[in-house]
């Protein structure tokens, strides 16, 4: 046993040497193969790492498998600084882009503790960034309600919980840190990390006060009168109608100012302006504040009192009537004394609508203009003699449209001759209105309106001007045919030496051939100026116009005043003509007047026959004309005119046409 012993040990230490050699080998190989290039990788590494490098360097020595692995680490590093100079580069962006937006920004943890402010969020709110980050949002950001001034608590808690945007409301106001408000719009959304959870808010905000205050002025103007800056008709309708089912008592005054337009004709429109300014002032200073001052127009005014008793409304009314009244406006060297009619309007109907109360105002308005102007009217239900003046009101609106978008037209009514030796075809104008919705209405809706509102001078003047201007008109008159054009004038245009020099300009301006025009004046109107009217007359036909006497009879005067009026034909008033067969008596005086005219060498014309009787007795006795709708229903000027210059070419032999404009 024990030399087995000695011989284990003895080739144990034969075996030894080699083993260390092994050992020593394999140790020299691991540190020049595998230890040696990693300590390389490593202190290139930590060389990158201090200096910043963007790659390692290449090794000297080492296997094709530490070239791999230094080439792959080298790929890696490349890939991870493009990364991160790309990474830079949005980090860049975004704060540039941050720092030069026009709108602030500010961004929360989710405990509203500020973030970031970028310089307009700075500038807006007062706050530098290095003071505010941290505070919470509350305590730096500031809102205000502009209409209540209340404040508003910037809550962000829906936009972090509910994940939403939430946009404020228009008239939020920011408190900045100076004390000062600034109007601006914000709004608030969630901010999400790379996993998509929410840490944060970003509110966003820009200033919009100078947006805000064009609005405004935008509104003031669209809403109030540009010369005097109280509230216009248009705003005034819409704040009436919130009160359509108010339970409060309330009154509408309607005002009229009497003897305004004196002011402008005398001293002029500048000082009409400054009439109606100092109006306006009366009017605040007599009314409460809680009530609503308008000008609708010219010279009307409305008032809303609201919540206001009878008595007290009443009150009102007069002691404006009575400050306007004791008014003196002076200009220059100039004073003027004016007056104001008023109507009163009680809301105790609360089904009464906005457009009914403005009626009813108009209606007690012109009442008390009708009842001696300078007084306080009261509405009442039923009245029959206001609703009345109201159709005409409205109908007042339609011919200023009518005159001023052209909404006229001119029919045309044949008139017979009886007499074998006539050989010519007379027609009359009749004139219509057309409204908006292309209804067409006979002259006897708007003409009571026109002649109580004084508007007939400018429908004769469209009528002339129109007659004189239409190019088909123009042709017809030019065919070589003789036509007459009858053109009605009122007694209104008649004795207004302004429109008789507008007439006389007109006809110098568009020459005619002799004959080519005949105005038509009712013989009431003669008579009432009938030295005005001769001389008229006289000058208009050294023109080549002639004259007819239009509603001959109607009046109680005799006929001498006919030697006195240069006269061509007259018209037989067609009261006496419409029931001529079964009155005896106006038989007789259609047959007087005939005779008389043709004494004094004047042709006659008897209108409204509308049965072949009528025609016939008239033929018998010897009437030079007839009209109505026996002979002839009205057409359209237009078409008759063309059908004229068709038959004239070639022309026709002999005969005059006749064209004479009437209002029926």
């Amino acid at each position: 046993m024990k030399r087995t012993l000695q011989t284990y040990f003895q080739q144990l230490t034969a075996l030894l040497p080699a083993l260390l050699l092994f050992v020593f080998l394999l140790a020299a190989y691991f540190q020049r193969f595998i230890t040696r290039p990693i300590h390389i990788l490593a202190r290139a590494v930590a060389s990158v790492t201090h200096s910043g490098a963007d790659r390692l360097p290449a090794p000297a020595t080492g296997s094709r498998e530490i070239r791999v692995l230094f080439t792959d680490f080298n790929a890696l590093l490349v890939r991870e600084y493009q990364v991160r100079r790309q990474l830079h580069a949005e980090k860049t962006r975004l704060h540039i882009t941050l720092e030069s937006i026009a709108d602030g920004v500010i961004t929360t943890d989710p405990h509203c503790a500020i973030r970031y402010m970028n310089p307009v969020a700075e500038q807006l709110t007062g706050w530098p960034q290095d003071e505010a980050i941290g505070r919470p949002l509350g305590e730096v950001y500031i809102l205000f309600d502009e209409a209540t001034q209340q404040t508003v608590h910037e809550d962000i808690d829906p936009c972090l919980v509910r994940n939403i945007v939430r946009f404020d409301k228009d008239h939020i106001v920011l408190l900045t840190r100076s004390g000062k408000t600034l109007a601006i719009q914000s709004s608030t959304a969630p901010m999400r990390d790379e996993h998509g959870h929410i840490n944060g808010a970003v509110v966003v905000f820009h200033n919009v006060a100078e947006a805000r205050a064009m609005a405004r002025r935008l509104h003031h103007q669209a809403t109030h009168d540009a010369l005097i800056g109280l509230m216009n008709r248009a705003e005034f309708k819409r704040q009436l109608s919130r009160f359509e089912q108010d339970q409060a008592r309330h009154t509408l005054l309607f005002l009229d100012l009497d003897q305004f337009k004196v002011v402008n004709d005398t001293v002029g429109h500048i000082a009409g302006d400054a009439l109606l300014k100092q109006v306006a002032l009366l009017l605040l200073h007599n009314v409460r504040t809680s009530d609503i001052v308008a000008r609708l127009g010219g010279d009307e005014f409305a008032l809303l009192l609201s919540d206001c008793r009878r008595d007290q409304s009443l009150g009102i009314a007069e002691n404006i009537r009575a400050s306007i009244e004791d008014f003196v406006f002076g200009w220059e060297d100039k004073t003027f004394k004016i007056g104001t009619s008023i109507g009163v309007v009680f809301n105790s109907n609360q089904r009464d609508t906005q457009n009914e109360l403005m009626r009813a105002g108009d209606i007690a308005c012109y009442a008390a203009k009708d009842r001696g102007r300078n007084r306080v009217h009261v509405y009442t239900e039923g009245d029959a003699e206001l609703a009345r003046r109201h159709g005409e009101m409205q109908w007042v609106s339609r011919i200023h449209a009518a005159l001023e978008h052209d909404g006229f037209l001119l029919y045309v009514q044949r008139l017979e001759p009886l007499r074998a030796h006539y050989h010519h075809a007379q027609y009359e104008v009749l004139i219509r209105m057309r409204d908006a919705a292309g209804h067409i209405h006979a002259p006897g809706m708007f003409i009571p309106a026109a002649e109580r509102y004084g508007l007939m001078p400018k429908i004769d003047i469209w009528v002339l001007e129109r007659l004189l201007t239409n190019k088909t008109m123009h042709d017809c008159l030019h065919t070589g045919l003789p036509l007459t054009l009858n053109i009605n004038l009122s007694g209104t245009t008649l004795s207004d030496a302004k429109y008789i020099h507008h007439i006389h300009a007109l006809c110098q301006q568009h020459p005619l051939p002799a004959g080519a025009i005949c105005f038509e004046i009712t013989e009431t109107a003669a008579i009432a100026s009938l030295a005005t009217t001769a001389a008229f007359m006289r000058d208009m036909k050294q023109l080549g116009c002639e004259f007819a006497l239009d509603d001959f009879g109607s009046g109680l005067s005799t006929f001498a005043y006919l030697n006195n009026l240069p006269v061509d034909y007259i018209k037989i008033d067609g009261a006496f003509v419409h029931d001529m067969t079964s009155n005896p008596i106006h038989r007789a005086m259609v047959n007087a007047i005939n005779e008389i005219g043709h004494i004094m060498d004047l042709k006659t014309v008897a209108e409204f026959v509308e049965n072949h009787r009528t025609h016939a007795m008239l033929c018998d006795m010897g009437i030079d004309y007839v009209q109505g709708f026996h002979i002839h229903r009205p057409e359209p000027l237009q078409d008759v005119c063309r059908t004229l210059i068709e038959q004239a070419h070639p022309p026709a032999s002999g005969g005059q046409y006749h064209l004479h404009t009437h209002r029926g």
